[in-house]
């Protein structure tokens, strides 16, 4: 993968380097299980620029980003799921009246603590699948909540 199509789904992925670098190192398996891989933002730049990839990240890099839009679409379905069971119960049927409350984050730890099973995905990939799932949902009224603002 060439250092502008990384950065470039980097950025369509809507992750800054160092978030990327976290994700990167959490979705590629190690050899010792017991210990985890680390990326850091500098690497993420050095990937981006004229460097490029190295041979090890550069053949799991397609896998990371296939895996981020898997991740990211479990979360845009749990986010509308959980929106047609709001509006149901405040209206008595589907898609009727109503109003659906979306958390979003602003941190990873609230993200974490509110929804587990995403546990070491940054908060913004959360955040973005909100506003796809309210964009997706053009017959609810939904609502986007930072801490039940």
């Amino acid at each position: 993968m060439t250092p502008i199509e990384f950065k470039t789904r980097r950025i369509r992925a809507g992750l800054s380097q160092e978030e990327m670098g976290r994700v990167f190192a959490f979705l590629v398996p190690t050899k010792n299980l017991a210990s985890r891989l680390t990326v850091a933002q500098s690497a993420v730049s050095r990937w981006e620029g004229s460097r490029g990839l190295p041979a090890w990240a550069d053949a799991e890099a397609l896998d990371v980003f296939k895996r981020i839009d898997d991740i990211s679409q479990s979360m845009i379905d749990a986010i509308i799921a959980q929106a047609q069971l709001d509006l149901e119960d405040a209206a008595g049927t589907q898609g009727e009246g109503g109003k659906a409350v979306v958390r979003v984050f602003d941190d990873d730890e609230a993200f974490w603590q509110a929804q587990p099973r995403f546990t070491d995905f940054p908060h913004i990939l959360w955040n973005i699948a909100a506003v796809n799932a309210a964009d997706m949902m053009p017959y609810m009224s939904l609502t986007l909540s930072v801490d039940g603002e």
